[in-house]
């Protein structure tokens, strides 16, 4: 539905939407005009996504029958994609196997240089090699905070979130209590020469530090529902 109401609006106001989706069932993929497939930070194929099926037939991989169309462009391109291969194509060595294989035979398909004509010259140039005054219009400093700025913000909050809870904070401080005096009585009277006694007691420390520490877990879920 969310898909639907993106492309009913993208159609209606002539506007460009971007999604990114993972493993999209067959009749949300069908609402795409366009495609843009990565591979390892490569683009393998850009352009209808109604055709992105035969592009990949043209290189020797099949979809089967069995298989949607979205699942077999999410695997084309894997280690998996072997399996999909024609056997003429396999004896093929132009045939891609890898990532930038996949690129180099995008780059040399007639999508890539119909994308190429699209665009200004100066915008296909490589983000780091643009003018410096090009970048400038995209780096500020008006909003950002300082290290210690940023420090006072997050101590401030957490500070909050522990007062917030008073139930949560007093059955903390009963517990250290308690846990300090059964340890203060136990190991009471401890002499200098009995280092080991003195290891046992620094390691319960630590350990009861980390076990109370895991306490907090739930509490961190329940406030930041996003991670």
């Amino acid at each position: 539905d969310i898909c639907n109401a993106f492309a009913i609006l993208t159609r209606s106001f002539d506007l460009t939407t971007v999604v990114a989706l993972l493993q999209p069932p067959p009749e949300v993929f069908d609402l795409f005009d366009d495609l843009i497939l990565f591979c390892k930070g490569h683009i393998v194929y850009h352009g209808p996504a109604s055709e992105a099926g035969a592009y990949f037939e043209r290189l020797g991989f099949v979809c089967p029958d069995t298989m949607d169309i979205a699942d077999f462009l999410q695997q084309v391109v894997t280690d998996a994609g072997r399996s999909f291969l024609q056997p003429e194509a396999l004896a093929d060595p132009s045939t891609p196997a890898n990532a930038e294989q996949f690129a180099a035979a995008y780059k040399a398909s007639p999508y890539f240089t119909e994308r190429q004509q699209k665009f200004d010259p100066a915008e296909l140039q490589p983000f780091h090699a643009r003018e410096s005054s090009y970048l400038d219009r995209f780096i500020t400093t008006k909003h950002t905070n300082s290290w210690a700025h940023s420090v006072r913000l997050v101590l401030a909050r957490e500070v909050k979130l522990v007062l917030r809870n008073r139930a949560f904070l007093h059955a903390r401080v009963a517990q250290a209590v308690l846990m300090a005096v059964l340890c203060g009585t136990l190991f009471f009277k401890i002499g200098l020469d009995q280092f080991q006694i003195r290891y046992s007691v620094m390691f319960n420390s630590l350990f009861f530090l980390s076990l109370g520490g895991m306490s907090l877990i739930p509490v961190m879920m329940e406030e930041r529902h996003v991670l």
